[in-house]
C-alpha cells in the first residue's frame, strides 16, 4: 500500500503541534515513514483549505498536496510534513537509489513568501537505532490530520497555523571545526570512538548542550589515540602511518581502530560525560 500511494502521487488527486515547519534557510535530516496522504486543496487569503465543489465553481485553482510522516533523528519523534505533490514526487525519485527504510535525507527550505521552495537530498545511511525508531513509532493518522487541519468551511476563520517543531540547536560551527581538527590529527579510531560515545553521525550533529563535554572528550582522546611514530617514507617521500605490510597495502583503518581501542568501560570515558 505504501508503494501504491507513492506511485500515485503524480495523478492522485487534530490540528497538531507535531507538524514540521521550517524557517527560511533551515535544514533538517529526516526519514520518510510509510505512505503519503494526498489531497486537493485551494489557497485562500490566509492559507490552504480542502477543495469543495463550491470553491471550484468560483474558479479557484486546485493544488495537489500531500501529508507524510517523517522521523527526525534530531528530536527522536515522528512528525507530519505537508507539501505539494511535486516536492514529494522529487523525493520519490530519490527512493530508486536510496530506500526510505535505510536512508536519511535532508530537507531545506530555500525561499520564503510566495516563492517558498523545499528541496530534498540524500544525506547518509540511517544508523541502526534510527531505523529501529522509525519503524517502531506509531504513525500519525494522516487522513484525519488533513481533515482537521484543512477541512474548515471556506467562510470560517483560518485556524492558527500549527506550531513548528523546535529543532535541537546544533553545536557552533567554530566549536565543531575545533573538534574536527583534533580528531583529524589522531588515529582514525579516535573518530569512531568519539562519534559512538555521543551517538551522532557527524561532529556537526552534536547538540549545543554537548559542546563542553565533547570538547573535553576530544582533548582526552589526544592521549588515548596518538598516531604512531612514522616508520618509513612511501612514494614521493610521503610519511606512512602505520608502516605498510609486506603486500604493500595499507591496513584497514577500522581494523586498526579496533586493535588500538581501549575498553568501553574506561573510567576516563565516563568522567567525560559527568
Amino acid at each position: 500500500m505504501a508503494d501504491d500511494q507513492w506511485n500515485q502521487l503524480d495523478t492522485s488527486s487534530t490540528p497538531s503541534t507535531l507538524q514540521l515547519i521550517l524557517t527560511n534557510g533551515q535544514s533538517v535530516e529526516v526519514m520518510f515513514v510509510g505512505a503519503p496522504s494526498p489531497f486537493d486543496a485551494i489557497f485562500l487569503e490566509k492559507g490552504y483549505t480542502l477543495a469543495t465543489p463550491e470553491l471550484v465553481a468560483q474558479g479557484k485553482r486546485i493544488s495537489k498536496r500531500a501529508a507524510v510522516n517523517l522521523y527526525l533523528p534530531s528530536t527522536g519523534g515522528l512528525h507530519v510534513f505537508e507539501q505539494s505533490t511535486q516536492f514529494l514526487n522529487d523525493v520519490r525519485m530519490l527512493r530508486t537509489a536510496h530506500p526510505f527504510e535505510s536512508s536519511v535525507f535532508t530537507i531545506t527550505r530555500t525561499r520564503v513568501g510566495d516563492s517558498t521552495r523545499h528541496a530534498a537530498a540524500y544525506s547518509r545511511p540511517a544508523l541502526p537505532r534510527e531505523r529501529s525508531a522509525a519503524a517502531s513509532l506509531p504513525r500519525h493518522d494522516l487522513a484525519r490530520w488533513v481533515q482537521q487541519t484543512f477541512g474548515r468551511p471556506a467562510s470560517a476563520p483560518v485556524a492558527t497555523p500549527a506550531v513548528s517543531v523546535v529543532l535541537a540547536d546544533r553545536i557552533a560551527p567554530e566549536d565543531a571545526a575545533q573538534i574536527t581538527s583534533i580528531l583529524a590529527s589522531l588515529h582514525p579510531a579516535a573518530s569512531v570512538d568519539f562519534l559512538g560515545a555521543f551517538a551522532v553521525a557527524t561532529v556537526a550533529d552534536l547538540p549545543v548542550a554537548q559542546t563542553g563535554p565533547a570538547l573535553r572528550y576530544a582533548f582526552v582522546l589526544r592521549s588515548e589515540y596518538p598516531l604512531p611514530a612514522p616508520a618509513l617514507f612511501g612514494a614521493n617521500n610521503n610519511i606512512m602511518y602505520p608502516p605498510p605490510p609486506l603486500s604493500g597495502r595499507l591496513p584497514d583503518a577500522t581494523a586498526q581502530g579496533r586493535r588500538h581501542a581501549r575498553p568501553r568501560n574506561s573510567t576516563t570515558h565516563h568522567d567525560c560525560h559527568a
